[in-house]
């Protein structure tokens, strides 16, 4: 499981990545010699959380405690696989899913053509013309070389998780907040709707 935070800078922006697994599937991975989880945790890079299945509410208090300490205006979210964890979040008082709060706000981000081309894209050519910064984050970096990505007959992209040779959620999770950031503002409010002409 992945969070990426991204943040806008002089000549790009910059990532800040959280990943968790299973402490069970570690142990499992590492018993059949792929060791890069236990030594990515032992590193500090990710973070393993009790049992066979990630709980949750790890990522709730990673995010609470980042929202204390930055100002994340947004949250995407895929909501066939974080629907609840929003729930919990808007509960909370984390975050909320209407606009104009001080709080973060979810949005809904679906892992179509329609959703992640553009933001795909973005991502690439920001990574060919050096405006990403990702501090040598080697999780994301092995997510990045598992990487596949389909074209539809539009031209449209999107990461493979089928197709990818291996974990892809970090490359997700950051297309997913590229998706946040350029997604359109909202329409500036016409004045002649409200107050009408103005005659001189």
């Amino acid at each position: 499981t992945a969070l990426v935070l991204e943040f806008p800078t002089d000549r790009g922006y910059e990532l800040v990545c959280r990943f968790w697994l299973p402490e069970e599937r570690a142990a499992e991975e590492a018993a059949r010699g792929h060791t890069h989880y236990v030594q990515w945790a032992r590193e500090g890079w990710l973070s393993l959380t009790p049992g066979a299945a990630i709980d949750y509410d790890f990522i709730k208090a990673e995010l609470a405690r980042l929202a204390k300490r930055y100002r994340i205006e947004s949250i995407a979210f895929d909501p066939w696989g974080a629907q609840q964890l929003v729930n919990d979040l808007v509960r909370d008082g984390i975050a909320t899913v209407e606009e104009g709060s001080d709080k973060p706000v979810c949005v809904e981000c679906r892992q179509g053509y329609q959703s992640l081309s553009e933001p795909t894209k973005d991502l690439q050519v920001s990574v060919v013309k050096g405006r990403l910064k990702h501090g040598g984050h080697p999780v994301l970096r092995w997510c990045a070389s598992n990487t596949v990505v389909t074209t539809d007959p539009t031209g449209s992209i999107k990461p493979d998780k089928a197709k990818a040779s291996g974990k892809i959620d970090g490359i997700v999770a950051a297309i997913m907040a590229r998706s946040s950031s350029i997604r359109a503002p909202p329409e500036e409010e016409n004045p002649y709707e409200k107050r009408g002409f103005l005659t001189l």
